[in-house]
């Protein structure tokens, strides 16, 4: 069954603003101050202390650093994702591969670069290492889904092709 060029259009155009609402969210964060960002994390701690209630607060609080690193490597992991699903909406996922991967270390370069001048904040090399990181796992991800997909389908077809001539 084919998609009427008006929902290809809608998708597309939905996926695009998704991705630029989504680069709005990463580089707001990176916009605050410092005390800012230090309670947002805590914040986090706190609410992390609720679900794992078994370590104690004070070591979640203790952890901020690496809640910081996680918050980083899943905002691009998530535009990774949309990056991927922007692809694969063109059926283009393979040959734009490299393309996905270039614009999410431009952006997570653009991000240090926007901390660098905010009071209290840092542009650290690590992050930007980080920030890749997530993009890639979450271009693999939408990689690897597709290509279950595909051959959920080739199967289902295969299956029809038999049933048919038997």
């Amino acid at each position: 069954m084919q998609k009427s060029p008006k929902i290809t259009i809608l998708i597309h155009v939905l996926l695009i603003l998704l991705t630029v609402g989504w680069l709005w969210f990463i580089f707001s964060h990176s916009m605050q101050n410092a005390v800012t960002s230090t309670e947002q994390s805590d914040e986090a701690a706190v609410y992390l202390s609720r679900l794992l209630f078994w370590i104690p607060k004070e070591t979640l609080l203790s952890a901020t650093f690496w809640i910081r690193k996680c918050a980083h490597l899943i905002e691009y992991f998530i535009l990774g994702m949309l990056l991927a699903l922007n692809a694969v909406s063109y059926g283009k996922l393979q040959k734009q591969f490299g393309l996905m991967l270039l614009i999410g270390v431009l952006c997570a370069m653009a991000d240090e670069q926007i901390q660098r001048y905010v009071p209290g904040r840092s542009s650290e090399v690590r992050d930007v290492w980080i920030d890749f990181s997530g993009v890639l796992l979450g271009a693999l991800f939408i990689c690897f889904a597709v290509w279950c997909y595909q051959k959920y389908k080739n199967r289902k077809k295969a299956r029809e092709k038999e049933a048919c001539s038997a």
